[in-house]
């Protein structure tokens, strides 16, 4: 489970040579302003390569620490300078950060209305970009805002989720995510209709895109939901209680139910019967509260987990006291109530249907995810995402629709019209690093979170053949990017 991967953990920085080549070769800009930036040195590190179509975009993820929740907790940030806790130093000081990253999508969660109006609106949208936020329930100020670059991005549908769910003595938190169905206008605007004879103008150049399959060929709905590269982006902040995993994973699986029903694309005779015959890709991002290799993790990872017997105090790998608790209110055939509507396959359907299940108490899911961090430097060195008095621990994720994900042959997997692939990430601080400016948040950094962030590109169409390649194992070897 910890093998040594420090040979994969290249920085890009390193290698002057490559850094020059792939200035002179990578032609999209999303790429080519992230290797520039290393800001904070935090480069981006390289993953895969990718030849042909798709767009390419990056996505951000970021508790940027509530006021409120800091003041009620001010045990935890009593080693922290005061001038560096407050809002009006931390508000800019975020904007900053996450603008110098130059991303496409960014997903914050612990953002109070009153500062997403008053500091976060205006700060990023004399950048490029508009912003939604859905507040938690009761009397709570802070909930999940989500902004999008408007000249990389059309937006299709945005839709807020509520945890909190009558009849339920898992789903009663006022946790919330939001949801962005978004449509790429690069992949927009080069779409080709193949489907019809080449005009004299254009007749040749359209007659070999079409026979290469470099061109989006798909049709548009009606609201251009599955017209051109299209993602389903949900940000979501889960419950933070260490010892209700089992509160954590049903939110999960209403979150996954709801990102099933927005991502669907549906064409005139699938509408008539009710069922999708594909879906856009899924990124699931935000602060899960949970550990990596956690019980809920590979849940994430591989798309099951067996509930029977198991221990709502572990779940979320938080809590390490030698104590337990089973899951309670679960039944063999339904981890939640039957009113809420969401099976154990999580998506909407009839969950007194047993049979579909085998008698057998998991939970699964069809959305084929792998995350975009390791999670950690070394066999002995883990990352890290939040750091104060108390915890310096992983708990932030972005969760992507892979095109490397290999499903059992047992598992009903989603159909995606396009699956992602993982161009890189900005790499995390290592606590030595780190140690020295004192617990988050310092003069550097504006939250007691790192921001975490993935760079991706569309994978080809499904059915299509995805040409890839591994960054080499070699020591000192080229690391690639697009070409």
């Amino acid at each position: 489970m910890f093998c040594c991967v420090s040979s994969l953990a290249f920085h890009l920085s390193r290698s002057s040579t490559c850094a020059r080549r792939i200035q002179a070769r990578v032609s999209c800009c999303v790429w080519r302003r992230a290797m520039s930036t290393g800001l904070l040195n935090r480069p981006v590190e390289s993953v895969v390569k990718v030849d042909g179509p798709g767009s390419q975009f990056s996505v951000v993820s970021y508790n940027i620490l509530s006021d409120n929740l800091r003041e009620q907790h001010p045990d935890l940030y009593e080693e922290c300078n005061e001038k560096f806790v407050t809002w009006e130093h931390r508000g800019p000081q975020l904007i900053r950060e996450v603008v110098s990253y130059d991303a496409d999508v960014i997903c914050m969660q612990e953002v109070e209305k009153g500062h997403f109006d008053a500091t976060l609106v205006p700060g990023f949208e004399q950048h490029g970009f508009k912003g939604f936020h859905v507040a938690r329930n009761g009397d709570h100020p802070d909930g999940c805002a989500t902004f999008y670059r408007t000249e990389r991005f059309d937006l299709i549908k945005q839709q807020p989720v509520e945890y909190h769910r009558p009849g339920s003595n898992m789903l009663d938190r006022d946790n919330v995510a939001l949801l962005l169905l978004l449509r790429s206008k690069e992949s927009k605007q080069s779409a080709v209709d193949c489907s019809s004879p080449p005009d004299s103008t254009t007749g040749g150049e359209k007659r070999d895109s079409c026979a290469a399959g470099n061109v989006d060929t798909s049709p548009c709905s009606a609201d251009g939901g599955d017209c051109g590269d299209t993602v389903l982006v949900a940000n979501t902040h889960l419950l933070f209680n260490p010892r209700r995993g089992d509160v954590k994973l049903a939110q999960l699986m209403l979150l996954m139910a709801e990102a099933q029903r927005l991502s669907a694309i549906t064409d005139e005779a699938s509408s008539s019967a009710g069922s999708p015959v594909s879906h856009h890709p899924i990124i699931l991002t935000g602060d899960f509260n949970l550990t990596p290799f956690s019980p809920i993790y590979w849940f994430l990872t591989t798309g099951g987990l067996y509930y029977e017997g198991a221990d709502q105090f572990s779940l979320s790998g938080q809590e390490r006291k030698n104590r337990s608790k089973p899951v309670r209110g679960a039944t063999r055939n339904a981890l939640l109530p039957e009113a809420i509507g969401v099976s154990n396959r999580c998506i909407y359907e009839d969950t007194s249907l047993g049979k579909r299940f085998n008698n057998v108490p998991a939970v699964t899911h069809p959305l084929g995810l792998a995350s975009a961090y390791q999670h950690f430097f070394s066999r002995d060195e883990l990352e890290f995402t939040t750091y104060h008095s108390r915890v310096c621990c992983t708990v932030d994720y972005i969760m992507f629709a892979s095109d490397q994900f290999s499903a059992r042959h047992d598992m009903d997997m989603l159909q995606y019209r396009r699956r992602l692939s993982l161009l890189g990430r900005r790499q995390l601080l290592r606590q030595a690093h780190l140690h020295p400016l004192g617990p988050l948040p310092n003069e550097q950094y504006a939250s007691d979170h790192l921001a975490i962030q993935a760079f991706f590109q569309f994978a080809p169409a499904a059915g299509a053949p995805s040409h890839q390649s591994r960054m080499s194992t070699t020591p000192g070897a080229s690391k690639r990017t697009r070409h």
